[in-house]
């Protein structure tokens, strides 16, 4: 799609390397291992992939690195499937051992045996003396869950080993996991409104003068503000403690109504991921700030609807009880005014925006109009309530640009590419190596000029998806010249 790959001649002299002995696989050895542990499960000839009834798992190992006299192998897990749902989650295991492979063994027992006690625990299974689980009930934002967590840990060599990892566990107040009492109090996780597992890790590293405490939620790094800093030390002599836990969050009640408390907390979270392709890292939460608007009172209401006629209850209720304009979808929650049959919503960027059908059948739907990239208009929720809390929850699981749409119809993707091509076609001429970036293109370089349904003629800001895309190839997300919706500022 970008540029033009030439492909540089090889030592054969005709643009390809000579025929080697194909090295052994890390990831093929840690998808075998893995599908050892899972009931029926098999890998996938050629991949490494592991695909079984409960699960499907896609194993890598980016790295193997020395650790003193062991090995020690970044073992990397996508898991979907199952309670988990289609969309994979992450979670990494690291593996020792005195070799390369034995490490990579090592990181996949670990894994496999932690997830085949939690789907054992789910199913109802007694689980192993290897694996010991913890099973029980949580309230989170009104709705009730089914918790289950398994842990591993490692720490200094010795006969006492276990006993001194019991004690610093039950100093942290976790006995015999963490994360059931950390789960319980909500102010630690965002709101989980679908109807999938959640996967939740917790990993505590402790050194003799320092701790590190990483929580992911749905594979992605969740804020870990106040979690577990209380000084508490090691036992004399101990080089670290590493404690590790693996849960799934099993949805037990539907969604409860949705609380200004409990998406005001999950976008503060999301705040601190900053990256052009993360919610809170280009232009459209800058307009909002990741704050929602005040929610309106009855008499703003009965105000709004005098011009848009009466609103679905779930828009309402919304309004009443949530937020008003403010942080949203896109560039954020719109004023609410009709224009034809629908509400415009938010605008999304590259002039494509968000709607909400009044009238007949439609009525209460959400529907993208992609008439600024590509040119289509496309149904993308039931209501409004569920496309809110579905980009609030691609935002939580770090998926990347929420776009609903196909970003190749995008202006500054067509501008992105011939600059692009420009300087493939500048070094092929001077015998330099293939570009795989845009640095040096200043700021503003990026303008388009446009008029969308909703907007009026004028600079248009871009959407989520340019932003990352530029990002992707070594440019800030202020390439983009602002428009109209960033006030031309």
């Amino acid at each position: 799609m970008f540029g033009r790959r030439r492909e540089p001649p090889g030592p054969d002299g005709h643009g390809r390397e000579p025929e080697r002995p194909a090295p052994v696989s890390h990831d093929a050895l840690l998808a075998a291992v893995v599908a050892q542990h899972l009931d029926g499960a098999q890998v996938v000839e050629g991949t490494a992939r592991v695909v079984g009834p409960e699960l499907t798992v896609l194993c890598h190992v980016p790295v193997v690195t020395d650790l003193g006299r062991q090995r020690q192998a970044a073992c990397f897990f996508q898991l979907s499937g199952g309670r988990l749902g289609s969309t994979p989650v992450f979670t990494s295991v690291p593996g020792y051992g005195p070799s390369e492979e034995e490490a990579v063994a090592q990181g996949g027992h670990s894994l496999a045996g932690l997830v085949s006690a939690l789907l054992g625990a789910i199913a109802g299974r007694e689980p192993s003396a290897a694996h010991p689980v913890v099973r029980c009930q949580v309230v989170l934002d009104g709705r009730r869950f089914g918790l289950v967590v398994a842990g591993l840990d490692r720490g200094p060599a010795g006969p006492d080993a276990v006993v001194r990892l019991g004690e610093f566990r039950e100093a942290l107040g976790g006995t015999p996991f963490l994360l059931p009492p950390l789960i319980g109090d909500v102010g630690c996780l965002p709101l989980l409104q679908g109807d999938d597992a959640a996967l939740v890790s917790l990993f505590v590293a402790q050194w003799p003068s320092s701790r590190t405490v990483e929580l992911k939620v749905h594979g992605a790094d969740w804020t870990t503000t106040g979690l577990l800093d209380d000084p508490v030390g090691l036992a004399s002599g101990d080089d670290a403690a590493l404690l590790r836990e693996l849960a799934m969050l099993v949805p037990l009640d539907p969604p409860a109504p949705v609380t200004r408390e409990a998406v005001q907390r999950t976008l503060d979270g999301l705040a601190e991921r900053r990256t052009p392709r993360q919610a809170a890292g280009w232009q459209g939460w800058t307009v909002h700030g990741g704050r929602l608007g005040p929610v309106l009172d009855h008499e703003q209401l009965a105000a709004v609807e005098a011009g848009t006629g009466p609103l679905p209850n779930d828009v309402r209720d919304f309004l009443l009880r949530v937020a008003g304009p403010g942080a949203g979808p896109g560039y954020g929650l719109l004023p609410l005014r009709r224009a034809g049959d629908v509400v415009p919503l938010a605008h999304a960027g590259c002039g494509n925006a968000w709607v909400l059908a009044l009238e007949g059948q439609r009525r209460g739907t959400v529907w993208l109009d992609a008439s600024g990239s590509a040119g289509e208009t496309t149904q993308v929720a039931s209501s409004f309530t569920e496309w809110f809390t579905d980009w609030l929850d691609a935002a939580v699981r770090d998926t990347g640009p929420w776009l609903q749409y196909d970003v190749r119809g995008c202006s500054p993707v067509s501008a992105m590419s011939r600059a692009l091509t420009a300087r493939s076609d500048h070094a092929a001429a001077a015998g330099e190596p293939e570009p795989t970036s845009l640095v040096g293109m200043p700021d503003g370089a990026i303008c388009t000029v446009g008029e969308a349904t909703y907007l009026p003629h004028g600079p248009m800001d871009p959407c989520h998806g340019c932003v990352s895309l530029a990002g992707s190839l070594g440019l800030a997300p202020t390439v983009f010249a602002p428009g109209l919706l960033m006030g031309a500022r």
